[in-house]
């Protein structure tokens, strides 16, 4: 395996590499000269999710974002969440909306497809909460009971439906306000809760009528998961008492 070598500019010797936090590099060397580099990318130890050749791991972004990414035979990867996002699920000073929004435009993106919706379980119904490439009109107007539609399905089985042309399938469901009737491929996946609970579905849609990748099944996969623990945290958040400090102020 090649490693960096990193030369002392006062005497031109080697340095020694040595970690001094989860992000930062110290160089040291003996005649004393220190120099610090920050860490480009660093692989989670024990991989935090892995399924055979799957498995997600930590990289550390330019200014300290961490962003988590997902890989297949390091061949595909896409990015899944960053530390920054997770902040923006959780925090109450965030309208949730707007948090979605950002996170299915993420989404769309990081998986190069041209539609991510996300629906959440509101009283028995999914309801289209945030999109990216639908209607925008449709947040919130659109809704499916468990078992309704492609994503009913989804939400009902508890596990994830693809699909390379929804149009197709007896199951598929149209909406006239969403206007997604140019797309083709589907991938829906549950979120689901404690005891199997239905909290939502994430939907991604494609122009072009296609299958979807492992490593695209796996990264939605854990993006739902990632999605449930932030909706469950900001409710965690939201119930926490706020106690005045002992001073009063």
């Amino acid at each position: 395996m090649n490693r960096t070598v990193i030369h002392c500019r006062k005497c031109g010797q080697s340095m020694k590499r040595e970690r001094t936090g989860v992000d930062n590099v110290h160089w040291v060397c003996t005649c004393g000269s220190r120099e610090r580099t920050p860490l480009t990318r660093v692989s989670s130890g024990g991989n935090p999710y892995q399924k055979g050749d799957v498995f997600a791991q930590i990289r550390f972004r330019a200014g300290g974002d961490v962003m988590l990414e997902v890989a297949r035979n390091n061949d595909e990867r896409f990015e899944l969440i960053s530390l920054d996002e997770i902040t923006r699920l959780v925090s109450e000073e965030i309208p949730l909306a707007n948090a979605l929004d950002e996170i299915a435009g993420k989404i769309a993106s990081r998986m190069r497809v041209e539609v991510c919706s996300i629906y959440l379980n509101r009283g028995g119904q999914l309801v289209l909460s945030a999109t990216h490439g639908l209607a925008r009109e449709a947040v919130g107007k659109v809704r499916l009971a468990i078992g309704e539609g492609i994503t009913g399905a989804a939400a009902k089985t508890g596990k994830p439906i693809a699909v390379p042309d929804a149009a197709a399938d007896s199951r598929y469901r149209h909406f006239a306000v969403a206007r997604e009737e140019r797309y083709k491929a589907m991938l829906s996946h549950p979120i689901l809760g404690e005891g199997g609970r239905v909290v939502g579905v994430v939907n991604v849609q494609t122009v072009r009528a296609r299958s979807f990748t492992p490593a695209e099944l796996s990264y939605i996969s854990v993006v739902a998961g990632l999605i449930r623990a932030c909706l469950r945290l900001r409710d965690r958040v939201r119930d926490v008492p706020v106690e005045a400090p002992p001073d009063g102020r």
